[in-house]
């Protein structure tokens, strides 16, 4: 026998009418000066749809918060693999291999990010990742990339992970060039995705916009890294000409966890 479902058209009629009906009988049980006993029965009799309408809020309740749950989870999972088809899109434009990880001259480790300590990267100086890998006793500042972009470069080993220093901790620093033959020693601005460097000289050539490299100079990141684009430039006061620059960093922690990255030995 196939069982007639009740619309919500209809539920919600029901519900409705229970809750007239209970502030109804409520209301004339204490205009009417019933005893207690009776007082009583008309409670017990009541208790019951008000139970049943207690539960269906409790059971939309859930339903919503499990739904919000399971949207959020999608979006982050729709943001991490926008974030990487993006990486994929600068590396083609930077005329770069996005996965290749193989480099001249150093040893590549694959491991994975494993925490980030947001706390610190947003309101403090200490901008840091942890990455887990196989590989037992890996040195300190060897060089961290994510496909052909630069992340930062190995510390102390706790527990099987990593700590990384981010390139944006203002304790780093890496020596990065443009296309036009401008290169300089860029320091972290403990700022989110941002270095910084000087420039004294008015024949340098750059542009906000333009995309910056490692130059390998510095003797821990390799040649040729991705490193991020010049977004800002502000003249510094004072009778000689200075500029500083702000390069906006490709790497986002926020969109790497369980990323696999690459150490450089």
């Amino acid at each position: 026998m196939q069982v007639k479902k009740i619309s919500l058209r209809d539920k919600i009629k029901t519900l409705i009418f229970s809750i007239f009906l209970i502030c109804l009988l409520s209301f004339f049980s204490y205009a009417v000066d019933l005893n207690k006993k009776s007082q009583r029965f008309l409670e017990m009799l009541f208790s019951f749809p008000s139970e049943l309408i207690n539960a269906a809020f409790e059971n939309v309740r859930e339903y919503e918060n499990n739904r919000i749950f399971e949207l959020e989870n999608r979006i982050m999972i729709l943001e991490s693999d926008i974030y990487e088809k993006n990486l994929e899109i600068l590396a083609l434009e930077n005329k770069r291999n996005f996965s290749n990880d193989t480099i001249s001259g150093f040893t590549n480790v694959e491991a994975y990010v494993s925490g980030f300590d947001q706390g610190n990267y947003v309101c403090c100086r200490k901008h840091r990742i942890f990455v887990s890998t196989d590989v037992d006793n890996i040195e300190t500042s060897k060089a961290i990339s994510q496909g052909s972009f630069v992340v930062g470069r190995s510390g102390a080993t706790v527990f099987d992970e990593v700590e990384v220093r981010l390139v944006s901790d203002p304790e780093e620093f890496i020596s990065i060039k443009n296309s036009l033959g401008f290169f300089c020693i860029a320091q972290g601005t403990a700022v989110p995705q941002e270095i910084s460097c000087d420039n004294e000289s008015k024949t340098s050539k750059y542009a906000v916009g333009d995309t910056f490299f490692t130059t390998g100079f510095d003797g821990i990141y390799p040649e040729g890294q991705i490193v991020g684009r010049l977004h800002k430039v502000t003249e510094n006061e004072g009778p000689n000409f200075k500029q500083s620059l702000y390069i906006k960093l490709f790497f986002n922690p926020y969109n790497s966890m369980n990323k696999q990255l690459v150490i450089h030995e």
